[in-house]
This record gives C-alpha cells, structure tokens and sequence, in this order.
C-alpha cells in the first residue's frame, strides 16, 4: 500500500535518470520533435551537450541515497568525451549505471567497450530497427549497421575476456511498415550476438505504421500490436513515465530537473546548483505530482499543462498506471 502522506513528502529517492549527453549523431524521422534536430541543436529544455563528469561525481556523493542511474535519455551517451571517467568513478562508488531508455551505438572506441566489461556497467538497450543496412537505415539515418554489429562482438569479446555477464545487452526492436518483414530475422540474430530480444511498439502512429498487426501481437509480452490496443487491453498506458518524478527524477545534463523523461517543456529548478531534496521539496516540483493524481489541474508554471501525454492519456488511466507503478517499484526497488 502507498502512504498518501509520502506521496507528497521528500523521501530520498534510491535511483535516478541523468541525461548524460543530449547530442546525437542520426536524425530518426519519429524522433520527439521538441528534442532532436541533427542539423542545429536541440530546441526546448534539453539543449544540447553533456554532461561533465565533475558534475557526476558531486551529484553521486551528495545523493548517498543513489545507487542506481540510468544515464540514456534523448541522445546518444557515447557523445559524451567524459563518459569513461563517469562509468568508473560510479564503479568506484558502487553505483549502477544502465542505458535503458536506449543508444544508438554507432560510435564507441575500442577502450569504452573494454571499461562497460571492465567497470560493469549493467545494461545497455541497443536500438536496431532493421536486419541490414538497407532497411535499418531507412529509420536510423546516418547509422551504419555493420558498426554497430561490429561494436557488439568486440563489447562481447570483452565480456568473455573478463568472463562478465555485464553489460547485458538488449536488442529494442521498433516495428514499422518498412521493417516488419525482418522482425524474426532480427531476434534470430540477436540470440546468435547474446542478446535478449525487445520489440517497442511504435510511439509515433502517424509514421510508417504496421501491417501485419498479428505478427506484432504475438512478439509482444502484452499481446498487443500498437499503443493504443495495449491501452484498450490492459487500461494501462505504454510509456507513462508520471511515477518518475517519485521513483527515479529525470535530471538534464546540466543540471534542470525536468522530473520525467517526458518533459521536453520546461525545468523546474537546477539540482546542481540547489541540491535535489531542495528541488524535490519545491512547490513547483510538488504540484507536478498533484497534477498527475488529479488532486489538482496544472497551472501553466508546471511541464505538465505542456504534455501531450498527460492530456491524450486518460485520468483513471494515468493515474492507476502511476499508482501502480509506485507499488512496485517501492515494494521491489
């Protein structure tokens, strides 16, 4: 059971998600509009950089609470020149780094695929939308699907060289009009690299939607072939990140708390310069959480009045898939 006065009271939180590059590389056609332009910088919130590893280490240690970050985000986190010094110095600190939300892995040195073995980091979620070139390309412009075939095999010959399960590795699957021919080609082929295997139902229902919707139930846990059936289904929405600002904060590479990885909106505060608890007690900060129970509308201070998720998804809905959320992850977090 959830304690209503804890929802709505500071309790240091056991994880986070730090953006820790908002950069990337290849301009995916479906990407979050208000986050990614290749040809420029990214507009809103996020900006467009990384973050230092000095700001890392002062975050982890006046945060002891911490163990767990997910550093992936909007961008790619191999971008980031001072990402060697961050995985070590969380190895050091015994704090678990995951790339969860997802990397590209078109770039990475031989020496980052030696230190994500050497300094166990935990997961890593590879976005491969194709089984070739051709067709990989087609959403992932500018990437090279040989290079990135290529950068698993030598992350997995590290893991055999230091006879680690870690990283583990995931290959996240998007179907499409235009790759869902390859679907089982791909899953195959993740099993032959070590892989476990992830199909993301696409976010984005104006772009390249499925055919073959059956197919696509049957590769899903949920049984569901798009969002929207998942939400008819299970009266739970795909990718509600509200219990966020609760569970794990989401915080940009510079600092602004965005508090979920939704917002690409509006900050409310800058953790490194105030410190998170003071960020998490604001009223601002606090108000986002009213909202996402219902207790109250959000006013046009918070991200929420900005997000369309928060508005396309309905109240009973985001509110049982938050509440639900919470439960599980303080119960098993």
């Amino acid at each position: 059971m959830i304690n209503k006065e804890e929802l709505f009271t500071y309790v240091p939180p056991k994880a986070a998600r730090l953006s820790v590059c908002s950069a990337c590389q290849l301009d995916c056609p479906a990407c979050e509009p208000h986050a990614h332009s290749v040809a420029g910088k990214k507009n809103g919130v996020l900006g467009w950089g990384y973050m230092r590893a000095k700001d890392f280490a002062a975050f982890i240690r006046s945060n002891p609470s911490i163990k767990t970050i997910e550093i992936s985000h909007s961008g790619e986190i191999f971008l980031n020149p001072e990402l060697g010094l961050i995985i070590k110095d969380a190895f050091e600190q015994n704090v678990t780094l995951t790339a969860g939300t997802g990397v590209n892995l078109n770039k990475v040195s031989e020496q980052m695929c030696e230190d994500l073995v050497k300094y166990r980091f935990q997961e890593i979620k590879v976005a491969i939308d194709g089984a070739d070139q051709k067709t990989y390309a087609i959403y992932r412009r500018g990437g090279n699907f040989d290079q990135v075939i290529h950068n698993i095999k030598r992350i997995n010959f590290y893991k055999e060289k230091y006879k680690s399960q870690f990283p583990i590795l995931e290959w996240q699957f998007i179907p499409f009009s235009h790759n869902e021919h390859q679907i089982l080609i791909a899953k195959k082929m993740a099993m032959e690299l070590n892989m476990k295997f992830k199909v993301k139902l696409n976010a984005r229902v104006d772009y390249a939607p499925i055919k073959n919707k059956e197919l696509i139930r049957k590769m899903t846990p949920s049984g569901a072939a798009t969002r929207d059936e998942h939400q008819e289904k299970h009266a739970t929405s795909v990718g509600i990140s509200c219990h966020e600002l609760w569970l794990y904060p989401q915080i940009n590479w510079n600092g602004m708390m965005t508090g979920c990885c939704a917002n690409y909106f509006e900050n409310v505060g800058n953790v490194f310069e105030q410190g998170l608890e003071a960020v998490m007690k604001s009223e601002r900060y606090v108000e986002m959480k009213k909202a996402v129970l219902g207790i109250s509308a959000p006013s046009k201070d918070i991200p929420c009045s900005q997000c369309p998720i928060y508005f396309s998804v309905p109240k009973d809905v985001r509110i049982r898939s938050t509440l639900r959320s919470l439960v599980t992850g303080r119960t098993h977090g």
